[in-house]
């Protein structure tokens, strides 16, 4: 956990590697940010993280959003997710599925990615296992601009439920 004001202060290095982590495999997004300090509380922080977001043009949005893990894929089982993304899906369970779940998720990920040419994503702090499969099967009908702006807004509730538990206080 770190102070607000050590953010505030702290230099572009610092600062990077720092909250770097808080936006998943785009540490970049981090230096972004760091162009808009200082930050009068948490929540001028997290507005200023979900800006950096949505100001992106299409094309690194889709790249940033490509960079998410799919939810119980490949990367999970094979260690490769950040550990933010490890400790959410644990939250709910997803690192402990049964072969029929794993292949629900499984079948879910595919058809997902296969509509939209990038993982589903879902603030899973705010789900179940059954609400994310549920989640899966109501979104698949969006449109795919629907869809990647419904995964931004998602990663922007992800990026900030991570602010909460970084920042000290």
């Amino acid at each position: 956990m770190v102070a607000l004001a050590t953010l505030n202060t702290a230099d572009e290095a610092a600062f990077c590697h720092l909250v770097g982590p808080l936006f998943e495999a785009t540490p970049g997004l981090a230096a972004l940010l760091w162009h808009k300090r200082p930050f009068p509380d948490a929540t001028a922080l997290k507005l200023a993280a979900v800006s950096v977001i949505e100001e992106l043009d299409d094309a690194p949005k889709l790249a940033y959003v490509q960079a998410h893990p799919e939810l119980a894929g490949s990367a999970a089982r094979l260690g490769q997710m950040a550990a933010h993304s490890v400790d959410e899906q644990a939250g709910v369970s997803l690192d402990r599925l049964d072969p029929t779940q794993q292949a629900q998720f499984d079948r879910n990920n595919a058809a997902y990615r296969e509509r939209f040419g990038f993982p589903f994503i879902a603030a899973v702090k705010l789900h179940t296992r059954d609400s994310l499969l549920a989640a899966f099967a109501a979104r698949l009908g969006n449109t795919p601009r629907e869809e990647l702006d419904r995964a931004v807004a998602e990663i922007c509730t992800i990026v900030g439920f991570r602010i909460d538990a970084l920042l000290d206080g």
